[in-house]
C-alpha cells in the first residue's frame, strides 16, 4: 500500500502531475544556470563562542546563526553521526579547509557540509533540450522516473542503488548552479542519507526534457522538517542512459 499523502503514480501515466509552465514550445537552454565558470561555494568562518557538539539545537529555533547552518536537528533524539552512510559530513562553517554545503544543505535533518580531496570541480556539459519527454515512449526512462518517487517512499537501498552509476563522477547544483562533482560511489551514500533521513509526504515528478542519450527530470519533494513543519523543495536530476538503464549524472536542490 502506497502511504498517505503521497502522489501516487502509475508507469503508465507517469507524469500526470505535470504541470506546465510557460509556453508550450519552451525549452531549458543547458542543465545549469551557471555564470560564468566560478569555483565552489565555500562557507565561511562561525562567530566565537560555538561548541563542538555535531548536534544542536537551540529551543524550537533552527540552527542557523548569521545566515549559515551549524549542526543537525534529526528526527530521533537517539541519533548518532556515525548512523549516516557518508563518512565525512562537517556540522559547521569554516571547520576544514576545502569544505562545501552537502547536497542537502537546506535539509535542517541532515548534517550541512562535506569535505574530502575526492570534491573537484569540473566544466560540466552543457545540454540542449530537445523536446518535452511523455510518458510511454521508453520503458527505461519510465522505470528510472519510477524508481525516484520510489525511492523516497519507501527507502530502498535497492532502488537508490539503481539510479546511481557505479563509475564515473556526479555533478552537484544547489538552486540550479553546478557547484561541484564527487565520486558516483560518495554520491550514493550522501543521496541515500537525504532520502532516508527526511520524511517525506510526497515525491510528484513537474516535468520531463530529453536530449539525446540524457533526460532532465524535475521533481517536488514534500516532507516535514524535525519541528512538524511542511516544507518542500525542488529537486532537477540529469540522467544518462548507461547501458540498459538511465543513472544519475547531475542533481541539483532548490
Amino acid at each position: 500500500m502506497v502511504p498517505a499523502g503521497f502522489n501516487t503514480v502509475q508507469p503508465t501515466n507517469l507524469f500526470a502531475g505535470y504541470r506546465a509552465g510557460g509556453s508550450g514550445n519552451s525549452k531549458t537552454g543547458n542543465n545549469w544556470a551557471r555564470s560564468g565558470e566560478q569555483t565552489p561555494y565555500t562557507v565561511g568562518t562561525p562567530p566565537g563562542g560555538m561548541t563542538s557538539s555535531s548536534q544542536i539545537s537551540v529551543g524550537n529555533r533552527r540552527p542557523v546563526v548569521n545566515g549559515l547552518r551549524f549542526g543537525y536537528v534529526h528526527y530521533r533524539r537517539d541519533w548518532q553521526d556515525s548512523w549516516f552512510c557518508y563518512p565525512r559530513y562537517v556540522y559547521y562553517p569554516g571547520q576544514f579547509t576545502g569544505q562545501f554545503p552537502s547536497p542537502w544543505y537546506t535539509y535542517f535533518s541532515l548534517p550541512p557540509y562535506i569535505y574530502g580531496p575526492q570534491i573537484i570541480y569540473i566544466s560540466p556539459p552543457v545540454l540542449d533540450w530537445d523536446y518535452r519527454y511523455q510518458s510511454g515512449q521508453r520503458r527505461d526512462l519510465d522505470d528510472a522516473v519510477q524508481t525516484i518517487i520510489l525511492s523516497f517512499q519507501y527507502g530502498r537501498r535497492r532502488d537508490i542503488e539503481s539510479l546511481i552509476p557505479r563509475r564515473g563522477l556526479v555533478g552537484v547544483g544547489f538552486n540550479g548552479a553546478y557547484q561541484y562533482s564527487i565520486p558516483a560511489d560518495d554520491f550514493l551514500d550522501l543521496y541515500t542519507d537525504g532520502v532516508t533521513n527526511s520524511r517525506t509526504t510526497g515525491y510528484r515528478i513537474t516535468q520531463v526534457w530529453m536530449s539525446g542519450d540524457y533526460a532532465q527530470v524535475a521533481a517536488t519533494h514534500f516532507y516535514l522538517d524535525p519541528w512538524g513543519r511542511a516544507r518542500q523543495s525542488r529537486h532537477v536530476y540529469v540522467l544518462e542512459q548507461d547501458r540498459r538503464d538511465y543513472v544519475v549524472r547531475e542533481f541539483s536542490v532548490s
